[in-house]
């Protein structure tokens, strides 16, 4: 029977993650289910995929399926914490793999996947893998634009009349600014342009929030 390495890492990460909960999580409720690291993982292989289809250089079929599976097996270690997750999750991978050794001889270099997870963390620093480059930039762009809108609302104080002032305030002085910082840390043009198409739907609705709060 074949089998297919990507469809195999999916398998995976919903297996290890069905049932377990992020115990660390106090802001956001919704990231306490181990399901959101799992649509979050969907989310940056998506992310990825954008980059690659809109990246100058073409790339080879066995990076692109390298880049799917690191984007889907790069968080495995979030479950347990969040500052080591990415030594963890390599860790736990190249357990999977020396279990499963049909699933690792798909693996053209598996010392590579094991220190692409690994490193994924450590985004700013120029790397000379490009597999490794764009699975840091699709990371780093998942949760900017819309969901950042609501997650920055949900460290505010929902009982205050002042609300809406609060999250103008805080979107402008704070997000804006987050999201200019992270553009200097992305390695990739393509991913540069999804993060400025960001910035500008997050002005958009600063400028909108700007109008209806003061009518003018």
């Amino acid at each position: 029977m074949n089998i297919n390495l990507v469809e195999e890492a999916k398998n995976y990460l919903e297996t290890f993650m069905k049932d377990k909960v992020v115990e660390y999580e106090v802001t956001h409720p919704w990231r306490r289910d181990s399901k959101y690291i799992v649509l979050h993982c969907y989310r940056v292989c998506s992310i990825a995929k954008e980059i690659v289809n809109n990246h100058e250089i073409e790339l080879s079929s066995g990076d692109v399926e390298l880049i799917q599976v690191t984007a889907i097996l790069h968080d495995l270690g979030k479950v347990f914490s969040r500052g080591d997750h990415a030594e963890k999750s390599g860790e736990i991978v190249e357990h999977w793999l020396e279990l499963n050794p049909n699933i690792a001889e798909l693996v053209e270099d598996k010392k590579r996947l094991i220190s692409i997870i690994k490193d994924h963390s450590n985004k700013g620093r120029k790397d000379d893998d490009l597999v490794s480059s764009i699975l840091k930039d699709a990371d780093l762009l998942d949760e900017i634009g819309a969901m950042s809108i609501f997650m920055a609302s949900n460290k505010l104080n929902r009982e205050t009349p002042y609300f809406f002032d609060e999250l103008y305030k805080i979107l402008k002085e704070n997000e804006l600014n987050y999201c200019y910082k992270e553009l200097d840390k992305l390695q990739t043009q393509a991913a540069k342009k999804i993060l400025m198409k960001k910035i500008e739907f997050i002005k958009s609705f600063v400028t909108e929030l700007e109008y209806e709060l003061r009518g003018f």
